[in-house]
């Protein structure tokens, strides 16, 4: 079990490599920034360290150098990894202090054999057998080889990808062809065509045989032969196209022609890069790159119009319609290799998709941002911004990281399968592609994608519905009691000790319904209680209910800040003066009345706050001996307001369960005068 410091600044990279460290028995640190890095490293002085090159702020170069100018932690192996294997990057690492280095997406196995090495190699330094007197091991102190006769792992697995890159096309076009000479009713060409995409399955899997780490070892003469045997096959797909070539011009409008021509160009490929390519197994590990003529920045769709033509003009033609149910969806196809692109569109076409295409991980990212697509097939070795940065990127993003992504390689190793599917990916296929297996995995994905948008609509309605109901909830009730029953589902009854309640009550509203239509009793009646509301707002009263023409509200219930006596009272005179001001000629009388009440929420199905208590009732009877309009309030209530009101006694009456009581009749308040504290 060994201390690694981790210096990543992708979430995802830091979420697998921890795991895979884990999961070997090593205790991981992470780190984002090189700055943090080096001085974690300084603290805690780890058994060895991972870091990622491209990293915000110092790069991992400057860091590998000043961790290793440093004493405390010179001694410390460092593995680089970066996702750019491009020429150079090895001797970069090695001048910078890097004991080794590793490319993305991470060949787990050969890191693993990689950090044992260093971690055995650091050990047997710091604790040299008795007697011995040799120096601690160094890069230089290392025993040469030579480049032309040692194989190197990662470079077999890039030659691979880039020779199956042209065995692929040879094998999608040969596949296409077929299908559409059998739509075209061409049954003798059909048989023609299967046979150049079984010949170049076979070749693939003998290709594959060959090509392992396995095979290779230890026979840096296997770069010649395999090189030979692939220009045999290539030199067979052409003498074989040549022959189709001629038959096809024979045909009515010369079909099948440009596909075939692809064909050839591709063994040509085939014949071309594969000397150099099988001997770079066994030479300096830089990167033979792929050469790319498109420099279009042009977001182009390509779909199947409905009589069965591939719609965009650039794109060739096809006969014919698909036997099964179309696929819906918008795919967006990632590929550095031109013809790739070319395969995948016509393919896809066929099945009844929409697509686009991009040449790299960068341009994919800024067409993902401007364009809705429903799945993206990625593939994993491209310049720049290789497959696995964007398929990191798109999980990384919110906004992104529902879209099914379906990674594609010539890569066929569990490592990288296991690699993106823990990055995200939703499936990987090889290449070249199997059609039934493209679809199935491609109808899969888009199925997914349907519902999991469809879910996400639903959550969308939800939390409309939700925010509506809150709204309404809002609505009905004050909002410290909202809050209340949304976190406990009740609202707990309480009593308040000093509260103002206010009735105001229309004079002569039954007779008045009893002269007039619906529609202008309910109008008047709208504008009137508009118009409290207002005025309740504003001098801090909380409305508490309205009974047919009759208006109630309190003060000082959920907030005693102020004088509630006084603040009904300013809001009793208020409604009055505003009742006289509207056309519906109507007039009001107001009572007020202080002391405790109850308050709570009563209801399961419809939900209503309410108080209750002898201040109440005695509120209400107070109301009903302010005659025709105006304001009275009981004697508490003038206790409260008398230095702040003009008024006077209204007399003292008989009321029902209190016996004799005094009102006064207040007619206006001195809005100069300050609430005493």
């Amino acid at each position: 079990m060994a201390s690694i410091l981790v210096i990543e600044d992708t979430e995802n990279n830091r979420i697998i490599i921890e795991r895979r460290l884990v999961s070997k028995g090593h205790v991981p640190t992470l780190c984002v920034t090189a700055e943090d890095g080096v001085e974690k490293a300084k603290e805690l002085l780890p058994d060895l360290i991972l870091t990622d090159i491209g990293l915000p702020g110092i790069d991992g170069w400057e860091a590998t150098r000043r961790l290793k100018a440093d004493e405390k932690t010179g001694h410390i192996p460092i593995i680089a990894l970066t996702a750019h294997a491009v020429a150079g990057d090895r001797e970069k690492a090695l001048a910078a202090g890097c004991d080794d280095y590793e490319t993305k997406p991470i060949a787990y196995k050969s890191l693993y054999a990689k950090i044992d090495a260093l971690l055995e190699k650091n050990e047997s330094s710091a604790n040299p057998a008795a007697g011995s007197e040799q120096p601690a091991p160094s890069v230089e102190a290392e025993e040469p080889v030579a480049e032309d006769t040692v194989l190197i792992p990662q470079r077999v697995r890039i030659t691979k990808h880039n020779l199956r890159n042209p065995l692929g096309e040879i094998f999608g076009f040969a596949e296409i062809l077929a299908e559409e000479a059998g739509d075209a009713e061409h049954g003798e060409m059909v048989d023609e065509f299967r046979k150049l995409a079984t010949s170049t399955t076979a070749q693939i899997k003998e290709l594959n045989q060959c090509l392992s780490t396995e095979a290779l070892n230890d026979r840096p003469d296997a770069a010649p032969e395999l090189a030979n045997l692939l220009g045999q096959f290539a030199g067979r797909i052409n003498g074989a196209v040549k022959e189709l070539i001629a038959r096809c011009q024979s045909l009515d409008d010369a079909p099948y022609v440009d596909d075939l021509v692809r064909i050839s160009d591709a063994a040509d490929r085939l014949t071309q890069r594969a000397p150099a390519l099988l001997a770079s197994m066994f030479a300096s590990p830089d990167v033979v790159a792929v050469e790319d003529d498109d420099t279009s920045d042009q977001t182009v769709f390509f779909s199947r119009s409905s009589d069965g033509d591939e719609s965009e003009g650039s794109a060739q033609n096809m006969s014919g319609s698909a036997a099964r149910d179309d696929l819906k969806g918008t795919v967006l196809v990632v590929d550095d290799n031109e013809p790739n692109r070319v395969l995948l569109t016509r393919r896809l076409s066929r099945e009844g998709c929409t697509v686009a295409v991009a040449k790299d991980g960068e341009r994919a990212m800024e067409m993902i941002r401007n364009h809705p697509f429903d799945i993206i097939l990625l593939d994993m070795i491209m310049p720049r911004m290789n497959g696995y940065e964007v398929l990191c990127a798109l999980k990384s993003d919110p906004d992104l990281q529902h879209i099914p992504v379906i990674m594609i390689s010539g890569l066929d190793d569990v490592e990288t399968l296991v690699t993106c599917i823990e990055g995200g990916a939703d499936d990987f296929l090889t290449k070249p592609f199997d059609p039934v297996l493209l679809r199935a995995r491609l109808g899969a994905c888009l199925e997914k994608k349907e519902l999991r948008d469809r879910e996400r609509e639903h959550l969308a309605v939800i939390d409309e519905q939700r925010r509506r109901a809150d709204e309404l909830l809002h609505v009905i009730l004050p909002h410290s009691i909202a809050l209340e029953l949304k976190e406990n589902n009740a609202v707990k009854p309480r009593q308040h000790p000093n509260v103002a309640v206010l009735f105001s009550d229309v004079t002569g509203f039954t007779s008045y319904c009893d002269k007039h239509a619906p529609e202008t009793v309910m109008e008047n009646l709208q504008t009137l209680v508009a118009r409290f509301e207002e005025i309740s707002e504003r001098n801090g009263l909380e409305k508490i209910k309205t009974i047919g023409d009759a208006f109630m509200a309190t003060a000082g219930l959920l907030d005693d800040s102020g004088n509630p006596s006084v603040q009904c009272v300013r809001a009793g005179l208020e409604m009055c003066a505003a009742t006289d001001e509207l056309p519906s000629g109507w007039r009001v009388h107001v009572g007020v009345h202080v002391g405790p009440v109850i308050a709570g929420v009563v209801g399961k199905r419809k939900y209503h706050f309410d108080v209750w208590g002898d201040t109440v009732n005695t509120a209400s009877r107070v109301t009903d001996l302010a005659g025709d309009d105006g304001l009275v309030i009981s004697e508490q209530a003038w206790r409260d307001v008398a230095d702040q009101c003009e008024g006077s006694s209204a007399g003292r009456f008989q009321v029902k369960g209190k016996g004799e009581m005094e009102v006064y009749r207040v007619t206006e308040i001195h809005p100069q005068r300050v609430v005493p504290d």
